[in-house]
Order: C-alpha cells, then sequence, then structure tokens
C-alpha cells in the first residue's frame, strides 16, 4: 500500500467483509471499509505496558466525508503522541462514557420533597467520581483562597 490520500480512499469499494487499508507513512492509522460503503478512519495501537504482550487498541476516529483526511490524520498523530506518552486514548474515551451523568444523580438521589435531587449527596458521589478518575484534586487540596478585597486606587 501508499500513503492514504483523497483518490486512493475514492477508489475503495465495499466488499463482503470489512477491510482495512493502511497508511504507509504513519504506523497504526489507516481506512476501514465496511460491507455497507462507509470508511472509517481508525488507529491501532499497543498500550505501553510491555511491547508485543501489551493489549492492542482500536480508536475509531471518525467517518470519511464527517472528518477529512488532512483532520483525521492531525488527530491520529496527536494520538500517537498520547500512546507515547503512556496514555491510553481508547480507556480515556470509555471512562468519559461510563462517568455519572446528571440523569444518574437526579434517579439515585431524589430531593426529600420530590421536585428534584438532594444536591448535597449527589455532589458528594460526584467529587468522589472526579477524584478517582484523576480529574481534580482530592477535597483537602482542591481548596481555593478566598481572593482578599480590592484595594481602593486614590484618583
Amino acid at each position: 500500500m501508499a500513503k492514504l490520500t483523497k483518490a486512493l480512499i475514492a477508489e475503495q469499494i465495499a466488499r463482503s467483509k470489512p477491510y482495512y487499508v493502511w497508511d504507509t507513512h504513519m504506523i497504526g492509522f489507516g481506512l476501514k471499509v465496511s460491507p455497507s460503503g462507509k470508511k472509517t478512519f481508525v488507529l491501532k495501537y499497543r498500550t505501553t505496558e510491555g511491547g508485543r504482550g501489551a493489549q492492542q487498541r482500536w480508536f475509531r476516529i471518525g467517518h470519511y466525508g464527517s472528518i477529512t483526511l488532512e483532520d483525521a490524520r492531525k488527530q491520529a498523530m496527536c494520538l500517537r503522541a498520547e500512546v507515547v506518552e503512556g496514555n491510553d486514548p481508547q480507556r480515556q474515551r470509555q471512562t468519559l462514557r461510563d462517568a455519572t451523568t446528571m440523569t444518574d444523580l437526579w434517579e439515585r438521589f431524589p430531593a426529600k420533597d420530590g421536585t428534584g435531587v438532594d444536591a448535597v449527596k449527589a455532589g458528594a458521589v460526584l467529587m468522589a467520581d472526579c477524584y478517582a478518575a484523576g480529574e481534580m484534586l482530592p477535597p483537602d487540596e482542591a481548596r481555593i483562597r478566598k481572593p482578599g478585597r480590592p484595594r481602593k486606587v486614590a484618583a
């Protein structure tokens, strides 16, 4: 194969089974062509936990048409940089999908009067979830000092 180009993507046709066209200039970057003819940019990578024995992951970047080849390539480069730094973009995406939503909180902690959500309980759960996901500092470290009153400037 060769470097993915618009012309190369345009000439790909649907087959009875899905297949991949890989870019030769960026390892793991490719195009999945499904039996319906839908073309999707993907990035295949391994987590940094042990070389060949590491888990192989597939990251769906986006559908051709809703994202351009150039944008998909840029996003794939950014994702590869994250992998090199030791991050797992697919795991991060899954963590966001599994995160507590406001609807979950609304159903789990109804207010005593039945009009809404018990904000204190819901806030505590939301903070714990964010802290566990590494998205915020622990409560003691997250305190922010109140700024002092502004000084009056003499005119």
